[in-house]
């Protein structure tokens, strides 16, 4: 993949710290990463690709100092298929990078990648040899919000049901070390080291 890959239109970045970090035990989105927060750690990292950054969480207060749109969601508690709608809608740009606030290192030619598909599939979405995607580290486009809608007035809150209904490309997600996510405490305390 070459560092040449530059879209040609804008991008926004939305960054779901709305979970309830559970196995965790705590706001997995303000925990110290050198100096600075998890959420701050992966903005940084980021914030170059992006014309706009926008925050999904359940409550905007708490996100406020990091001076970027806090989004919450439409309907409360019902998982990341809202958040990411909800996101989606209040977005400037049609092409949508999601990324979940635990994945302290961004692989920024892996990420260039997804968006440059996004300005030809609704969605691009990572995928391992044994079919598993990584869903919350993906690219939306603003066409697939009535997909997404029909999908909630049928009660379910699974991201994958909606790959089968948009024009979807699945990008390889092998050997890909860099990712890791920091669910529990075990992660993160392994991961600051």
């Amino acid at each position: 993949m070459s560092e040449q890959i530059i879209n040609r239109e804008p991008c926004t970045a939305i960054v779901l710290a709305g979970g309830k970090s559970n196995r965790m035990g705590t706001d997995k989105a303000l925990l110290p990463i050198g100096g600075t927060t998890l959420i701050e750690t992966i903005i940084n990292q980021i914030k170059d690709l992006f014309s706009e950054i926008i925050i999904s969480a359940s409550e905007k207060g708490k996100y406020e100092f990091l001076n970027y749109r806090v989004i919450t969601d439409e309907r409360q508690g019902e998982g990341p298929l809202v958040a990411i709608l909800s996101c989606i809608r209040a977005s400037k740009n049609r092409i949508n990078f999601v990324t979940a606030c635990d994945t302290p290192d961004m692989n920024i030619n892996f990420i260039k990648k997804l968006l440059y598909e996004g300005e030809t599939f609704d969605i691009v979405v990572p995928k391992y040899k044994d079919g598993r995607h990584e869903a919350l580290l993906a690219v939306y486009t603003k066409n697939i919000i009535p997909i997404i809608e029909e999908e909630l007035q049928k009660k379910s809150r699974k991201i994958s049901p909606i790959f089968t209904e948009c024009k979807t490309r699945y990008v390889k997600m092998d050997n890909e070390t860099w990712y890791k996510n920091l669910n529990t405490m075990e992660d993160y305390s392994s991961y600051i080291g």
